[in-house]
Protein backbone atom coordinates (compact mmCIF):
# COMPACT_ATOMS: atom_id res chain seq x y z
CA UNK A 1 0.00 0.00 0.00
CA UNK A 2 2.79 2.43 0.90
CA UNK A 3 4.57 1.82 -2.40
CA UNK A 4 1.44 2.57 -4.44
CA UNK A 5 0.99 5.75 -2.40
CA UNK A 6 4.59 6.75 -3.19
CA UNK A 7 4.07 6.10 -6.90
CA UNK A 8 0.86 8.12 -6.80
CA UNK A 9 2.65 11.08 -5.18
CA UNK A 10 5.54 10.85 -7.67
CA UNK A 11 3.05 10.77 -10.54
CA UNK A 12 1.26 13.88 -9.27
CA UNK A 13 4.63 15.57 -8.73
CA UNK A 14 5.64 14.69 -12.30
CA UNK A 15 2.39 16.16 -13.61
CA UNK A 16 2.89 19.38 -11.66
CA UNK A 17 6.53 19.46 -12.83
CA UNK A 18 5.55 19.08 -16.49
CA UNK A 19 3.02 21.91 -16.18
CA UNK A 20 5.57 24.12 -14.41
CA UNK A 21 8.20 23.30 -17.05
CA UNK A 22 5.77 24.12 -19.85
CA UNK A 23 4.92 27.46 -18.20
CA UNK A 24 8.59 28.30 -17.74
CA UNK A 25 9.38 27.29 -21.33
CA UNK A 26 6.47 29.42 -22.52
CA UNK A 27 7.81 32.35 -20.52
CA UNK A 28 11.27 31.96 -22.10
CA UNK A 29 9.71 31.80 -25.57
CA UNK A 30 7.70 34.96 -24.85
CA UNK A 31 10.84 36.75 -23.65
CA UNK A 32 12.68 35.64 -26.79
CA UNK A 33 9.85 36.93 -29.02
CA UNK A 34 9.68 40.26 -27.18
CA UNK A 35 13.42 40.87 -26.77
CA UNK A 36 14.88 39.09 -29.78
CA UNK A 37 17.86 36.72 -29.84
CA UNK A 38 20.50 39.23 -28.70
CA UNK A 39 19.70 38.94 -24.99
CA UNK A 40 19.97 35.15 -24.87
CA UNK A 41 23.01 35.22 -27.12
CA UNK A 42 24.60 37.75 -24.75
CA UNK A 43 23.99 35.33 -21.89
CA UNK A 44 25.61 32.54 -23.90
CA UNK A 45 22.49 30.43 -24.25
CA UNK A 46 19.58 29.78 -26.57
CA UNK A 47 16.02 28.50 -26.65
CA UNK A 48 17.32 25.14 -27.83
CA UNK A 49 19.20 24.79 -24.54
CA UNK A 50 16.77 26.48 -22.15
CA UNK A 51 13.49 24.82 -23.14
CA UNK A 52 14.69 21.23 -22.53
CA UNK A 53 16.42 22.40 -19.34
CA UNK A 54 13.19 23.85 -17.96
CA UNK A 55 11.16 20.80 -18.98
CA UNK A 56 13.59 18.19 -17.65
CA UNK A 57 14.52 20.17 -14.54
CA UNK A 58 10.88 20.82 -13.65
CA UNK A 59 9.97 17.18 -14.21
CA UNK A 60 12.82 16.01 -11.95
CA UNK A 61 12.00 18.59 -9.28
CA UNK A 62 8.31 17.72 -9.41
CA UNK A 63 9.03 14.02 -9.02
CA UNK A 64 11.33 14.69 -6.07
CA UNK A 65 8.73 16.94 -4.42
CA UNK A 66 6.05 14.33 -5.01
CA UNK A 67 8.19 11.58 -3.51
CA UNK A 68 8.94 13.69 -0.42
CA UNK A 69 5.44 15.14 -0.04
CA UNK A 70 4.39 12.25 2.20
CA UNK A 71 6.68 13.47 4.97
CA UNK A 72 5.47 17.09 4.94
CA UNK A 73 3.48 17.91 8.05
CA UNK A 74 3.64 21.71 8.06
CA UNK A 75 5.00 24.88 6.54
CA UNK A 76 8.60 24.22 7.63
CA UNK A 77 8.54 20.74 6.09
CA UNK A 78 7.07 22.14 2.88
CA UNK A 79 9.83 24.76 2.73
CA UNK A 80 12.53 22.11 3.22
CA UNK A 81 11.04 19.82 0.57
CA UNK A 82 10.76 22.83 -1.75
CA UNK A 83 14.44 23.65 -1.24
CA UNK A 84 15.59 20.08 -1.91
CA UNK A 85 13.30 19.74 -4.93
CA UNK A 86 14.49 23.07 -6.39
CA UNK A 87 18.10 21.86 -6.63
CA UNK A 88 17.66 19.84 -9.88
CA UNK A 89 15.98 22.62 -11.83
CA UNK A 90 18.42 25.22 -10.47
CA UNK A 91 21.37 23.04 -11.49
CA UNK A 92 20.07 22.11 -14.94
CA UNK A 93 18.98 25.63 -15.89
CA UNK A 94 22.28 27.04 -14.63
CA UNK A 95 24.20 24.60 -16.83
CA UNK A 96 21.99 25.44 -19.81
CA UNK A 97 22.54 29.15 -19.29
CA UNK A 98 26.19 29.17 -18.22
CA UNK A 99 27.61 26.03 -19.90
CA UNK A 100 30.35 25.35 -17.36
CA UNK A 101 30.59 24.11 -13.80
CA UNK A 102 32.85 25.43 -11.05
CA UNK A 103 32.86 26.27 -7.36
CA UNK A 104 30.74 29.39 -7.88
CA UNK A 105 28.22 27.22 -9.76
CA UNK A 106 27.50 25.27 -6.58
CA UNK A 107 26.93 28.49 -4.68
CA UNK A 108 24.61 29.89 -7.36
CA UNK A 109 22.62 26.63 -7.53
CA UNK A 110 22.21 26.50 -3.74
CA UNK A 111 21.27 30.18 -3.42
CA UNK A 112 18.74 29.84 -6.23
CA UNK A 113 17.26 26.76 -4.56
CA UNK A 114 17.14 28.61 -1.21
CA UNK A 115 15.26 31.53 -2.77
CA UNK A 116 12.88 29.66 -5.07
CA UNK A 117 12.43 26.31 -3.31
CA UNK A 118 10.86 27.24 0.03
CA UNK A 119 8.49 29.74 -1.57
CA UNK A 120 7.37 27.14 -4.13
CA UNK A 121 7.14 24.38 -1.54
CA UNK A 122 4.97 26.42 0.83
CA UNK A 123 2.76 27.69 -1.99
CA UNK A 124 2.17 24.17 -3.31
CA UNK A 125 1.55 22.84 0.21
CA UNK A 126 -1.06 25.53 0.86
CA UNK A 127 -2.79 24.84 -2.46
CA UNK A 128 -2.65 21.04 -2.47
CA UNK A 129 -6.39 20.70 -3.03
CA UNK A 130 -5.92 22.05 -6.55
CA UNK A 131 -3.78 19.09 -7.56
CA UNK A 132 -5.48 15.74 -7.95
CA UNK A 133 -4.18 12.92 -5.83
CA UNK A 134 -2.63 15.20 -3.21
CA UNK A 135 -4.33 15.70 0.10
CA UNK A 136 -3.40 17.92 3.00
Amino acid sequence: MALSSLFSRVKVGAQVGVVAGALLAGWVILLRVLNGPAEMHGLGTSLVRLIPAYLVGSLMSGMMAGAMSGIVRGVVGAAIVGFVAAIPISYIVFLAADNHWGSSSVEITIVTAIVIGPISGVWLWRHKGRFSGVSR
